[in-house]
């Protein structure tokens, strides 16, 4: 009798633990109330993307929403994987199942996903001449010639630009613009040039009414212990169209970039 009992208060506390995470929220960020206002399966995968990837909070937001808007938002079953390399398994039964191919680098962004050959992260570029007009944009300026004059305004090097819509508010674009970061003297250096191309795209960004979030991304080549050599994001700024619009240019200093930034990374390797 009593091996029964204790046999069951075993599987009574098991259950019990087993279900101390259900229902939790994921953890708070500085985007996470908007985020889950937006969409209603935000916490089931920031807390899955963390568990499987050992990414920040921070880190699991960004990652959340390239997932959403490359419509990723079934429900989510698993993600497993190792070494920036992992699956996505959404979907039930009934209905189907997909998995996507996603991988990312050490600073915690999505570089590739696919859905089976197709890929679907990063977008290729929207050529100039596809035609359509942003409603509220300057003049009319479509939205990549404005971020490709931002860009050339900057003195910046581009690698890609991806526009997403913005799935979450049905309205706006989320423009993903990808840099690459000048050598100079000193790390410090480095840093200053990436935060002063920062400021003037956002600057030159800030007038338009069909961007509801502007990322940019610098990346730097490292090289390893073996003489290997591969790009890394060093620096990662995020900021929404309400952030944007509170900033006064004309007083504004570029080393307060971190301090705004709806999300902002930098690269550990910059402080040595």
């Amino acid at each position: 009798m009593k091996v029964r009992l204790l046999c069951l208060l075993f599987v009574a506390v098991f259950v019990a633990l087993s279900l101390c995470g259900c229902g939790s929220p994921a953890p708070d960020t500085a985007r996470a109330e908007e985020l889950r206002g937006k969409y209603s399966f935000y916490d089931d995968y920031v807390k899955e993307i963390i568990k499987a990837t050992g990414v920040t909070a921070e880190q699991a937001d960004d990652i959340f929403i390239t997932l959403a808007n490359c419509g990723v938002c079934g429900e989510l079953n698993y993600i497993i994987g190792s070494g920036g390399k992992y699956t996505v398994d959404v979907g039930t039964i009934g209905e189907g199942i997909t998995n996507y191919d996603m991988t990312i680098d050490d600073s915690g962004v999505i570089v590739e996903l696919k859905e089976g050959a197709t890929t679907l992260y990063p977008a290729a570029d929207t050529p100039a001449d596809s035609g359509s007009e942003q409603s509220g944009a300057p003049g009319n300026v479509l939205l990549e010639d404005a971020i490709e004059d931002a860009i050339k305004g900057a003195g910046a090097e581009k690698e890609s630009v991806t526009i997403n819509d913005d799935l979450g508010s049905g309205s706006g674009k989320i423009a993903l613009i990808y840099l690459k970061a000048k050598d100079n003297l000193t790390n410090s250096m480095i840093r200053t040039g990436a935060l002063t191309e920062a400021r003037d795209i956002l600057k030159a960004l800030q007038a338009r009414d069909d961007v509801s979030e502007i990322t940019i991304f610098w990346s730097f080549p490292f090289v390893d212990v073996y003489g290997n050599t591969q790009d890394e994001t060093i620096i990662k700024v995020n900021v929404t169209k309400s952030t944007l619009d509170k900033i006064n240019f004309d007083n504004f200093d570029y080393s307060n970039i971190s301090e705004i930034a709806d999300d902002y990374f930098e690269h550990s390797a910059l402080s040595e």
